[in-house]
């Protein structure tokens, strides 16, 4: 029985010898595999490029919309996501579905009292690309946050007078508008 222990034995670390290059090369293929799964991950492979943030028609009306408010600041491209969130007390799913409903949403341009950070205006600037009924379900959801949105036109003239008195409800000064289509150029 030792006899045929002692050839078990032999059997065995002659398995265990010939196996163990077959091991180091299978770990080292894992190793291989998991390196080039992580730089997969990597950004190299991302087809994205750089784009403007405003159109020209929009920095013509950002740069009006500064000079409207000079004592503000005005901010362009804003997350809906960082001017509302959910109310306390929902539960994690209702939470996640308000959330949902906003978080991918943009508002053209805020306009911000730069002494208390608090939104005074909202401004979409509307063009061929809006839709009267998406535009109205935005303007619902920012109202459920207590923001009132003011929709201008491109085809709209203003000066920096009147549209200040556009956004803060000045109805009772001497609007000027100055003609169709200064911004639409």
């Amino acid at each position: 029985m030792t006899d045929l222990h002692s050839v078990g034995s032999i059997i065995a670390r002659s398995m265990l010898n010939l196996l163990q290059p077959v091991i180091v090369i299978a770990v080292v293929v894992l190793v291989i595999l998991v390196v080039v799964r992580i730089a997969s991950n990597s950004h190299d492979h991302l087809r994205i490029e750089r784009k403007r943030l405003l159109t020209p028609t929009e920095v013509r009306f950002w740069r009006l919309l500064v000079a409207a408010v000079p004592d503000h600041a005005v901010f362009s491209q804003v997350a809906m996501g960082a001017m509302l969130k959910p109310v306390s007390g929902l539960s994690r799913s209702d939470w996640w579905s308000n959330y949902g409903r906003y978080s991918q949403k943009v508002v053209d341009f805020v306009v911000v009292d730069p002494q208390t950070g608090e939104v005074v205006a909202v401004v979409e600037l509307d063009d061929r690309s809006h839709n009267v009924d998406k535009d109205a379900a935005r303007d619902a959801l920012m109202a459920c946050g207590g923001y009132d949105v003011v929709r201008i036109s491109v085809n709209d003239r203003f000066d920096a007078r009147s549209l200040r008195a556009r956004l803060f409800g000045d109805v009772t000064s001497n609007v000027r508008a100055i003609g169709p289509a200064r911004l639409a150029r």
